[in-house]
């Protein structure tokens, strides 16, 4: 998008990564960098990462990277993520339920 190349899924997987990151580590990617700053580093940065200090699962880390990955073309779809282990070897949805339904209310 920030290319102005063609919007579709592949853009939200990107965000969907980026917001990975950010949930995880409590702050996003680069935030430390005015935002107007950031738009011009994207292009030419590297994808961003998780905080190699940290003690992410394997499936985590793999999931981020494909998300974030540069080239649209050989970033995943949200269907193919929906495979992936991270998201189909969650054994169970239930402590997400109640925060689920006060978001409904």
């Amino acid at each position: 998008v920030i290319l102005a190349q063609k919007y579709d899924g592949k853009a939200d997987m990107w965000s969907l990564g980026i917001t990975a990151i950010e949930m995880a580590e409590m702050l996003p990617p680069l935030s430390s960098i005015h935002p107007m700053r950031v738009l011009f580093m994207i292009p030419r940065s590297p994808a961003p990462m998780l905080s190699p200090d940290k003690p992410w699962s394997e499936d985590f880390k793999d999931f981020v990277k494909l998300c974030l990955m540069k080239d649209p073309e050989r970033r995943p779809t949200a269907e193919e993520l929906l495979k992936h282990p991270f998201v189909s070897n969650v054994k169970s949805k239930d402590p997400l339920l109640p925060f689920i339904e006060k978001c409904n209310q």
